[in-house]
């Protein structure tokens, strides 16, 4: 068995957060530092069929992040996430090196954002009904510690939405949801190495009974 070391992490954060416009707009904004030593990897290194932690070197993460919401009306808002980050190592061991890792750090993609719409309408004696959709941009990433080529993911752009019937009573409801709406084929990347699709456009239609 190989014996690693405890990883020491020393991060640091600002935030601001305000309510404007009648407290109609909600904005929270992060500024993140982490600075890691004895940073640790867990993962299949060449030479060896089962999982080793390593004490890789020092790395260092920064970034920011803002998440906003927005009412349109009383009952349906908007939602926005924007992330920006940026990550790598400042230094290797000699036995990370021997290891073969790379200089990018796993799974960190260099950006992201999100918007999401949720809104419900009143339809009176019929009940209510519900829509939400939400679209996630994810820039490209390593996903194997030595930044093989063949665990590279590249940018993509999912969409998932669901309409919900429910009775007046809230007794009864109706759901027809689609994650990967639009059939965005990407993969992923496991820590044996293996590369293989993330999961295809799937519909789905459910009803519920509540007593």
């Amino acid at each position: 068995m190989q014996a690693f070391g405890p990883e020491f992490l020393d991060s640091y954060e600002a935030d601001i957060r305000g309510d404007w416009m009648d407290s109609r707009l909600r904005v929270n904004a992060t500024v993140f530092l982490a600075e890691y030593s004895d940073y640790q990897v867990t993962s299949v290194f060449p030479g060896s069929s089962t999982f080793l932690t390593l004490n890789s070197g020092e790395a260092k993460v920064s970034g920011l992040e803002v998440e906003s919401v927005f009412a349109l009306a009383a009952s349906s808002n908007v939602f926005l996430n924007l992330g920006l980050m940026d990550s790598k190592y400042t230094k290797l061991t000699d036995s990370a090196q021997a290891a073969g890792i790379g200089l990018e750090l796993q799974r960190a993609p260099d950006a992201s954002a999100q918007i999401s719409l949720n809104s419900t309408m009143d339809l009176g004696a019929s009940g209510s009904l519900g829509f939400s959709a939400d679209a996630k941009y994810t820039s490209d990433f390593d996903t194997s510690p030595s930044n093989d080529p063949e665990g590279f993911v590249e940018s993509f752009t999912l969409v998932n939405s669901q309409v919900r019937w429910t009775n007046p009573s809230d007794s009864v409801s109706v759901v027809a949801e689609c994650s990967n709406c639009f059939g965005k084929e990407y993969h992923v990347h496991n820590p044996f190495g293996m590369v293989y699709p993330a999961e295809p456009m799937l519909w789905n239609l459910r009803a519920q009974y509540r007593c």
